[in-house]
C-alpha cells in the first residue's frame, strides 16, 4: 500500500524496490508537501482517483539481524534458548520437548547410578544444539552495530552462567540436605534423615551425585532400621529381634549401628524377661545365652549371668518335681536334666550368688532321684545309680552312687535268682563282680551265678546256695575221665565251679554199658569242699558244649569222688 502525503497525494515506489526488498524512503516535509532526497529521482505521480496497491510477495518482511556467537550460547543451556532468539519456533518447541523427556528417563532409569553417562549425553545435546544454532544464524544477516552484536553475546553469556549457578547452587543444596540426613541419622532420627534422604533421590536425582545412590542406601537403612524399631513398640520382640540382626547383617558400618546394636540387647532382655514370666525357661535361656554373646563382656553383662543362672536353677528345680511321678528311663531323663542345669551354673557362672546353692541342689536332687534305693527297690533304683556314677567328680555324689549301686546290684540280682529270672540274675551279679570284685557281695555272687547256670540249663528253681567262700568241710575229689576239657559247675548248699584238662589217653566218650569210672589215678583232678547235702552237677566241654543234662549227687559226711565223663548218645 502507498503512504498518503500530507496534500492527499501518495509517493511512488522507487525503482530500486523491484527485487522482492522493501526500501522504506523517508521524506522531508515542506510546507505541508513530502520532497525526496535530492538524489532519488522524482516519483511519478498517479492519479489520486486511481491508486495502486502493491502484492504480497513484491513486500516480504525481512529476516532479523542475529548474531551466531549469541545463538550458540543461548543453546549451550541445553534449553533452546537460542531457537527462540531467532525465531525457529520449531526447533525450539522440539528442544524443549527433548529436554523433558530426557529429564523424565534420567528421573525414571535412576541416572545417578549411572553419572557419566547421562553427563555426556548432555554435555553432547548442549554442543550440538548450540552447533546447530550457529550453523542458523550464519545464513541470516548479520547485526550492523557494535551494540547490536554485544547485547543477544552478553545476554547469552548471562543465560550461560545462570544455568551454571544454578547447576551449583542445585548440587549445593543436595549435598547440604544429604549433610543433613547424615546428621540426623547419626543421633538415629530416621524420620528427619528419611525425608532428606528421599529429597536425594527425589528432586535432587539430576545433581547426578554419588551422594545420591549413597542416599538410597542410608534410606534402605533408616527403612529396616524402623521396621525393627516399630516390633519392638508393638512387642513383636522375635521379629525385632530378627529385624535388628538382619540389619547389622545387611548393613555393616551404618551409622545406626550402635542404636542397632543397643536395639538388639534390649529386645534380647525384654523377651527373655517375658519368656521367663510365661514358664518357657528353654526359650528365656536361649534368650539369656544370645544376650550374653551380644554383650561379651561389657556392662551390664553380670546382671544378666546371674538372670540366666537363676532361670536354669528354675528348669532344674520343675524337672526335680517331675521326678515325683516318673520311674525308669522317664526319672533318669528328669534327673539328668536337672544336673544338666545345676552342673552348667556350678560350671560356666560359678561367680553368680546363684550358684552358691547347686551343690546343695545336686545332693538333694540325687537324693531325691535315688528314693527308690531309700525304700529298698533295688532293681527300681539301677536305672538312675546308672546314670548318677557318671557325674563328674564337681557333683560330690560318686563315691555314694557307686556304693548304693554295687549293693543294688547285688539286691536286684538275688530279686531275680528268688523270682526265678536267672537270666536277669546272670546280668546283675556279672555287673557287681566287674564293677566292684572288691564288695562283700561279690562271694554270694559267684556262689549265685554258678547256680543261675545250671538253673537254665534245668529249667527249675534251685535254692540260693551259701556265697562260695562259706565254710565248708567234706572234701570232694573231682576227676576228668574223657579227653576233652571241662568246666564243672556243682550246685547245693554251696556252690563251686572246677576246671579240668582233658585225661590222656582217654575216649572222648564210652559206650552205654562199659565201665566209665575206673578211678582217679593218673586222670586230671581236683579237690573242692562242700557241706553235706544234695547238689546238681553240669559240665560244659568245649568239644561238644554244655551238657543238656543236670546229674544229682549227694554228698555225705566225709566226702567222697565225682567223676565226670561222657557216654555215647
Amino acid at each position: 500500500m502507498r503512504e498518503m502525503g500530507g496534500d492527499g497525494t501518495g509517493d511512488a515506489p522507487d525503482e530500486a524496490g523491484r527485487d522482492d526488498a522493501t526500501v522504506q524512503i523517508s521524506g522531508v516535509e515542506l510546507s505541508g508537501v513530502a520532497t525526496q532526497p535530492r538524489d532519488e529521482p522524482e516519483p511519478e505521480e498517479v492519479p489520486a482517483e486511481e491508486p495502486v496497491e502493491s502484492s504480497a510477495d513484491e513486500a516480504e518482511p525481512a529476516e532479523p539481524a542475529s548474531s551466531a556467537a549469541a545463538a550458540a550460547l543461548l543453546n549451550l543451556t541445553g534449553l533452546g534458548l537460542g531457537y527462540l532468539y531467532l525465531r525457529r519456533w520449531l526447533r525450539a518447541t522440539a528442544c524443549i520437548v527433548i529436554v523433558a523427556l530426557m529429564a523424565w528417563i534420567a528421573f525414571a532409569n535412576d541416572a545417578s547410578g549411572s553419572p557419566w553417562l547421562w553427563r555426556i549425553l548432555a554435555a553432547t545435546w548442549a554442543v550440538a544444539t548450540a552447533a546447530d544454532a550457529w550453523g542458523v544464524a550464519r545464513g541470516l544477516p548479520r547485526p550492523a552495530t557494535r551494540v547490536q552484536w554485544l547485547r543477544p553475546v552478553a545476554l547469552g553469556l548471562v543465560a550461560v552462567l545462570a544455568i551454571v549457578g544454578a547447576h551449583i547452587g542445585y548440587a549445593g543444596a543436595a549435598r547440604a540436605t544429604y549433610a543433613a540426613g547424615l546428621e540426623a541419622q547419626g543421633r538415629a532420627d530416621c524420620v528427619e534423615a528419611s525425608r532428606s534422604f528421599d529429597a536425594l533421590t527425589g528432586p535432587y536425582e539430576l545433581t547426578l551425585s554419588r551422594d545420591v545412590p549413597a542416599a538410597a542406601v542410608r534410606r534402605a537403612e533408616c527403612t529396616d532400621f524402623l521396621g525393627a524399631e516399630q516390633s519392638e513398640r508393638t512387642g513383636a520382640l522375635a521379629a525385632a529381634v530378627t529385624a535388628y540382626q538382619a540389619f547389622r547383617r545387611d548393613h555393616p558400618g551404618s551409622l545406626l549401628e550402635p542404636f542397632v546394636r543397643e536395639g538388639t540387647r534390649r529386645a534380647l532382655l525384654a523377651w527373655a524377661v517375658a519368656l521367663r514370666g510365661a514358664g518357657d525357661l528353654d526359650g528365656a535361656i536361649a534368650r539369656y545365652g544370645e544376650l550374653l554373646r551380644e554383650l561379651g563382656g561389657e556392662q551390664g553383662t553380670a546382671q544378666v549371668r546371674e538372670d540366666l543362672a537363676a532361670t536354669h536353677v528354675e528348669r532344674a528345680s520343675a524337672a526335680r518335681a517331675s521326678m515325683a511321678g516318673a520311674a525308669g528311663g522317664a526319672r533318669v531323663d528328669a534327673m539328668r536334666a536337672a544336673m544338666d542345669d545345676l552342673l552348667l551354673v556350678g560350671r560356666e557362672l560359678g561367680d553368680t550368688q546363684t550358684a552358691a546353692g547347686v551343690p546343695q541342689a545336686v545332693l538333694d536332687t540325687f537324693a531325691e532321684a535315688n528314693s527308690a534305693f531309700a525304700e529298698g527297690r533295688f532293681c527300681d533304683a539301677l536305672p538312675v545309680l546308672d546314670y548318677a556314677i557318671t557325674l563328674p567328680d564337681a557333683a560330690g555324689v560318686a563315691a555314694v552312687a557307686n556304693g548304693d549301686r554295687a549293693r543294688s546290684l547285688s539286691g536286684c540280682g538275688l530279686a531275680n535268682f528268688a523270682a526265678g529270672d536267672y537270666t536277669g540274675a546272670t546280668d546283675r551279679f556279672q555287673a557287681l563282680m566287674t564293677d566292684y570284685p572288691n564288695d562283700p557281695g561279690v562271694p554270694q555272687a559267684r556262689s549265685a551265678l554258678i547256680t543261675a547256670e545250671v538253673g537254665r540249663t534245668a529249667a527249675a528253681p534251685l535254692p540260693l546256695p551259701a556265697p562260695i567262700d562259706a565254710p565248708a568241710s567234706e572234701p570232694v575229689l573231682v576227676y576228668n575221665a574223657t579227653s576233652s576239657n571241662v568246666r564243672v559247675l556243682v550246685t547245693g548248699p554251696t556252690a563251686q565251679e572246677v576246671t579240668l584238662p582233658g585225661c590222656p589217653g582217654c575216649p572222648v566218650s564210652y559206650p552205654v554199658g562199659t565201665e566209665s569210672c575206673p578211678g582217679p589215678a593218673g586222670k586230671p583232678s581236683s579237690t573242692i569242699r562242700l557241706r553235706p547235702g544234695t547238689y546238681y552237677v553240669l559240665q560244659d566241654r568245649e568239644q561238644v558244649g554244655p551238657d543238656d543234662t543236670v546229674g544229682e549227687i549227694a554228698v555225705k559226711p566225709g566226702g567222697g569222688m565225682l567223676c565226670v565223663w561222657v557216654r555215647d548218645r
